[in-house]
Formats: structure tokens, C-alpha cells, sequence
């Protein structure tokens, strides 16, 4: 979409930034910043295309027009699926905030395949030793903290945000008997006050969360003191997109994919769904699921096929 920055686009997000907040107050932290990420790049293609100033001037058809264009996107592979769902439903939610009706509103179902949850192909950094090459690929580049960071997301299945935010000393303090590290900050929600969440630690990382706790030193975390969370996670992310293609590697979320397989098979003895055809028993596939589906920081078993694949066919 349209990235640039348009006539009365930034009056347009701080609106419907007021309106998201408002909505949710100061909670649903995770919900409110993806509903502006997504409104924000909807309102630009409306201010590029129909030079929009506010969002009354939004018609049925101009609707249509961004349906007709993330069809293409999604033709020419630069969306997916689920993207243009959750695209539609935020900007359903924040039309709905405005006019207090939905007379604006599209179902996505109407125009779009449902939403794909199952997990078909096998994550794209499954190879260990391909990963610990593009973490030194990004400390060649100037940036070896970040290529740490994607030793932790792979060997411990974490969030962007958690390894951000972790307190590596305390992490290393919490390795117990069974090999096992608690994971706290940066969690989500209520699974951070309520759920003990422990992972196992690969034996491989051990030396790599030594490094980073040393480069933490007497800080909480290794975010430098001129940026914000969110301004390190974008200079992550942004340092990533610049080598991952040159390892065959996916959006970081894949990494935790990865680690939910190797923990799929640790746990079950045959490779994850998404890797081959044989199962174990339905029993032993649940047993599995829902300690991996705790160790990823959720509360439901069901999101388990998004990391390792269809329930289908077991015993």
C-alpha cells in the first residue's frame, strides 16, 4: 500500500487513534497498537486515492475499490489471507466507532477465502545452523545484539517483544534441574500474571544468553537508553528484513513455529504434522499440544495448528 505521507493523513490516524483509545481504555495494549497499524495503512490508500480529509467522507464504494485492490495484493502474493481479514475487521471496528452503525461495514467472508489457521508448511527455520549464519550475517553488518536475538526467538520460541524485554541475568537465574527457564517479561496479558511459563533451554543457546546477559550488565533489558521499546523493535526488524532473504528465513514469527516443532517431536517422538504424515495418538497429540501451547504463551490449545499443523488423522 501507499506509504507516503498524504494531505490530512495525519490528522486522519490521530482521529482514529482517539477512537481506539477511547474505545479500549488503557488495556487490550496489543489489540489497540494492531487495529492503528492496520487503519493507518487503510487511510492512507484512501487519502491517496480519493484524497479523503475525514472519515465521513468515506463511501460504500471506496470500500469496494480497497477490496478490489487487496484482491490484487493478495494475487500478486504481497497479502495474505489472514492479513485482509484482520485489515477488514479493524477498519470495521474503527468505521463502527465513528458512525455508531454499520452501514460502512464488509464481511471479508463475502470477497476473500476464509482465515487459513492450519499450519501447511513447514516453518523456514527449522535448520538451526542456517539461523546462527544469519545471526552472523547481523553482526558482521554492525548488530550483534539483534543476531543474538534470533538465537533466542528459535531456541525458545519468543515473541519479538519478549526477547526485547527480557531480563537475560534473571532468565539465567531461573535455569532449574529439569533445564528449564521461566519466561516473564514481555508476555501478553493475563499469561503473565497468571501462568508460570518455563521452556526448555537448548543446550546450544546456553552460551548465547551468557553473552547477552553480560551485555545487559546492571540494565533491565538491552534496550539502549535513546529508544523507545518500539523504536528497537522496528530497528530489529528492519536489520532482519535487510538478510533474511539470503537464508530462505520468514517473518520472525516463524522462528517460534520452528521451536513448537522440535518441542512437538521432543515430546511426542515423530516429527510435528507439519513435517510428516505419521501420528501418535490422539491422547499423546493433545498431551503434547497443550504444553507446547503453554510454553508459546497461550491459553489455548486450538492455536497449536498454526505452529505445527492439523489435528487430522491420529488414532
Amino acid at each position: 500500500m501507499n506509504t507516503l505521507l498524504l494531505p490530512h493523513h495525519n490528522t486522519l490516524s490521530r482521529h482514529t487513534c482517539e477512537l481506539i483509545d477511547g474505545y479500549y481504555g488503557n488495556s487490550h495494549h496489543s489489540t489497540r497498537k494492531n487495529h492503528k497499524r492496520r487503519t493507518n495503512t487503510i487511510l492512507k490508500y484512501f487519502c491517496g486515492e480519493f484524497k479523503i480529509k475525514k472519515l465521513t467522507d468515506i463511501k460504500i464504494e471506496m470500500r469496494l475499490a480497497h477490496i478490489d485492490y487487496m484482491l490484487a495484493q493478495l494475487d500478486a502474493k504481497k497479502l495474505s489471507i489472514n492479513s485482509i481479514h484482520n485489515y477488514i475487521s479493524s477498519f470495521n471496528t474503527v468505521l463502527f466507532l465513528e458512525f455508531r452503525n454499520n452501514h460502512l461495514h464488509i464481511d471479508a467472508s463475502d470477497y476473500f477465502p476464509p482465515r487459513s489457521t492450519i499450519r501447511k508448511k513447514a516453518p523456514s527455520s527449522m535448520d538451526i545452523e542456517n539461523v546462527l549464519a544469519a545471526r552472523h550475517k547481523l553482526s558482521m553488518n554492525g548488530h550483534p545484539v539483534f543476531g543474538l536475538y534470533l538465537a533466542v526467538m528459535r531456541g525458545l520460541g519468543l515473541r519479538i517483544r519478549e526477547t526485547v524485554m527480557q531480563d537475560y541475568r534473571r532468565l539465567l537465574d531461573s535455569l532449574d534441574e529439569q533445564g528449564t527457564v521461566k519466561v516473564e517479561e514481555g508476555s501478553k496479558g493475563s499469561v503473565a500474571k497468571f501462568t508460570v511459563r518455563r521452556v526448555p533451554l537448548p543446550t546450544w543457546l546456553l552460551s548465547i544468553l551468557f553473552e547477552l546477559a553480560e551485555r545487559q550488565g546492571d540494565r533491565r533489558n538491552l534496550i539502549p537508553a535513546d529508544l523507545t521499546r518500539d523504536q528497537f523493535i522496528s530497528a530489529f526488524t528492519y536489520q532482519y528484513n535487510r538478510v533474511r532473504h539470503d537464508f530462505g528465513l520468514a517473518n520472525p514469527h516463524d522462528f517460534r513455529a520452528a521451536a513448537a516443532c522440535d518441542w512437538y517431536e521432543q515430546l511426542t517422538g515423530i516429527p510435528a504434522p507439519v513435517l510428516t504424515e505419521h501420528r501418535v495418538s490422539r491422547a499423546e497429540d493433545e498431551k503434547a499440544r497443550l504444553k507446547i501451547s503453554h510454553r508459546l504463551g497461550h491459553h489455548r490449545i486450538s492455536v497449536c495448528t498454526y505452529y505445527i499443523g492439523s489435528k487430522r488423522g491420529y488414532k
